[in-house]
């Protein structure tokens, strides 16, 4: 219901659906990601993190919450801390390209491009015909100074 209200432009009824889900359902960490997705949408980062956290911690294993702090910490330019939820993310499922693919970026960002590099390659290890990741490679390669391997990928 909550996704229909969304597509039909009535984000406040889907808040209130959300918020009623959690609610009922304090232990569903969908409901926390669904409501997390939602209120970063409307702009309310602060609570949508606290909604991931907490879907984060009902389901350890699902990428999904800790890649989505990474980038509300990402958005608020905190680098660190979001590597280090793209890391979890990368933890609880290591096929989950988006954390791969942001926390190289964000690892080139801090001129790390060794670990950027190794990131995007343990993902390519995995998905070898990845335009976007072989992309991301060859620019990060370029960035470090590796033109001759840049040009490669």
């Amino acid at each position: 219901m909550a996704r229909v209200q969304t597509a039909s432009g009535r984000r406040e009824q889907a808040l209130q659906t959300l918020s009623f889900a959690v609610k009922r359902a304090p232990q569903s960490a969908d409901a926390h990601f669904a409501l997390g997705e939602l209120l970063e949408e409307v702009g309310r980062k602060d609570e949508a993190e606290a909604s991931f956290a907490k879907a984060s911690k009902l389901a350890p294993d699902d990428p999904r919450s800790p890649f989505r702090l990474g980038r509300i910490a990402d958005s608020r330019s905190h680098g660190d801390v979001a590597m280090e939820r793209y890391r979890e993310a990368l933890a609880a499922d290591p096929g989950y390209l988006p954390a791969a693919h942001y926390l190289s970026t964000e690892l080139a960002k801090a001129s790390r491009f060794d670990e950027a590099v190794a990131t995007l390659e343990a993902a390519l290890e995995r998905v070898p015909e990845n335009a976007s990741m072989r992309c991301n490679l060859g620019h990060i390669l370029l960035k470090s100074g590796d033109a001759a391997r840049a040009a490669t990928e």
